[in-house]
């Protein structure tokens, strides 16, 4: 066994609201992906929809108690009326309960269902994680600090914090994303829960118009399609085109669709292939069908990107490259206001989004306005990085925003590259991921490197499918491929990790 510089669960930054945990071997990975109990265990903080956080777990078991609900599962979210309804409306025996700010320090709604009725519990829990409603570590840990359940001091706040409003931080995203003005801008609770509102919206105008076809374009994150997959209705039907840049195929299939297009959907550039669609083309073929574009630039970031003005709306996360310290979640939707479907788009996702919670306004709007030297720090040593990589005799492929043939097209800059590399080895993916000795997990935008193995993350079950017809092997996919985010580190470090840990045995 290699040693390892960081533990199973760890949390990076050492921060109690940080947001990656550490997997630090492939067994690891896969003991986790299959809930194996010694490696879940280890996982007290992280990616929400993933991993509840140990405060978040300490205060729902203690409202749990209050409320002599034991032998529930539940879930506390901000009060937000769209997302309570639509819990309610997911199996009549889920049930609601208002927490009064009184009695637990701050206001929410307690979402439970019995045990017993273990579908019910299923479509709970996955409704959690698909539309990224759940309250934040700060929001839990405001509540206990209040109650007296953690003790104050004990895990003190950031020195920088300051008050913030949301104005200030809409107005920092409007500028980089090139908006009209500040208020196209719609903050979220995380990227998820602002891609599920674009989606609740998109839905509720072109379902009554007869629109009922979804258009995929290229791999989403396993959430974002997991939405598309499970909370369309019954008489809407998704389409999935694996090749963003095949533009002459998808213009076809979005002609065919016709009056019946409610929706196209992509990631540009694309996770974790990092390519770039012809947005312009295929812009100008979704308005002429009546249809909704839906963009998410996360991979890059706004930093890096330019496509608002082709899309209808934008939805991102900023817990990558904004939130570059990795110990926020937050997520935008940016509303392009020369859209057809402006003032419906923007009207429904106020009325149905989660906001950000104050504490976590706060520390965004501080590593925003910072972001951008941290963000021309992963462009460059991406770079150089992907310039040695692309050499190096083990790697057999390698996937940046610069091989991309519309990258010139977009992109803000030259320099413009964003933090992520994709690379297919020649020799063991498991041999190199157990030896390099930086971050290993999910997440990617942040100011360290992050080795993550993309597919046993986001699609295990695909990773397990060798049959022929499996998906990976239609399309040619490795399913060994290695993500990485690039960070700050000096890149001679960065340089002499990678060396070490490509050197045969």
């Amino acid at each position: 066994m290699n040693p390892q510089k960081y533990e199973v669960g760890e949390p990076i930054p050492n921060s109690p609201h940080a947001v990656v945990s550490n997997l630090p071997t492939l067994k690891n990975v896969r003991d986790y992906e299959e809930g194996a109990p010694n490696v879940v265990s280890e996982m007290k903080q992280g990616y929400p929809r993933f991993v509840r956080h140990q405060w978040v777990e300490l205060l729902n078991k203690h409202v749990t108690h209050t409320l002599n609900l034991e032998g529930v599962w539940s879930v506390l979210v901000n009060q937000t009326e769209a997302i309570k309804e639509y819990a309610l409306s997911l199996d009549l025996r889920i049930q609601v309960k208002v927490i009064d700010s009184d009695l637990y320090g701050l206001s929410a709604y307690y979402i439970f269902v019995d045990q017993a009725h273990t579908t019910a519990v299923e479509a709970l829990k996955m409704f959690v994680q698909h539309s990224g409603c759940e309250i934040s570590s700060r929001y839990a840990e405001t509540s206990l600090l209040k109650l007296g359940i953690i003790q104050a001091g004990a895990v003190p706040e950031n020195d920088h914090t300051h008050q913030a409003n949301t104005l200030s931080v809409q107005k920092k995203i409007s500028e980089l994303s090139e908006a009209a003005s500040s208020d196209e801008v719609v903050l979220t609770a995380s990227g998820m829960n602002a891609f599920f509102t674009a989606f609740c919206a998109v839905q509720s105008i072109q379902r009554p118009r007869g629109r009922n076809v979804w258009l995929q374009i290229g791999w989403l994150y396993v959430d974002s399609g997991e939405i598309l997959k499970k909370y369309l209705k019954p008489e809407e039907s998704l389409e999935v085109l694996y090749d963003p840049l095949d533009i002459d195929k998808i213009i076809a299939q979005i002609e065919s669709a016709g009056q019946s297009l409610s929706a196209v959907v992509l990631e540009c550039p694309t996770n974790p292939f990092c390519q770039i669609a012809d947005l312009e083309r295929l812009s100008k073929a979704v308005k002429k069908a009546g249809g909704i574009l839906i963009v998410d630039p996360s991979i890059a970031s706004f930093f890096n990107i330019n496509c608002l003005k082709h899309a209808d709306v934008i939805v991102t996360s900023l817990t990558k490259y904004s939130g570059y310290a990795a110990d926020v979640l937050a997520g935008a939707l940016i509303f392009n206001k020369d859209s057809l479907f402006y003032e419906a788009l923007i009207e429904r996702a106020k009325a149905s989004h989660v906001p950000l919670f104050q504490r976590d306004l706060e520390r965004l709007n501080y590593v925003i306005n910072r972001a951008e030297k941290f963000v021309q720090i992963m462009n460059q040593n991406c770079k150089e990085l992907s310039t040695y990589l692309k050499a190096h005799p083990s790697v057999k492929k390698i996937y940046t925003l610069r091989e991309s043939p519309n990258a010139h097209s977009y992109m803000k800059t030259e320099d413009s590259c964003g933090a992520i590399i994709s690379i297919e080895l020649k020799g063991s993916m498991e041999s190199f991921y157990d030896k390099i000795q930086l971050v290993k997990g999910p997440s990617f935008g942040a100011q360290f490197t992050i080795i993550c193995p993309y597919f046993y993350l986001a699609h295990y079950d695909l990773v397990k499918d060798l049959s022929k017809n499996g998906l990976f092997n239609q399309y040619q996919v490795d399913r060994n491929l290695i993500r990485i985010s690039v960070g700050c580190e000096p890149i001679e470090y960065l340089l002499s990790q990678f060396e070490s840990a490509l050197k045969e045995d």
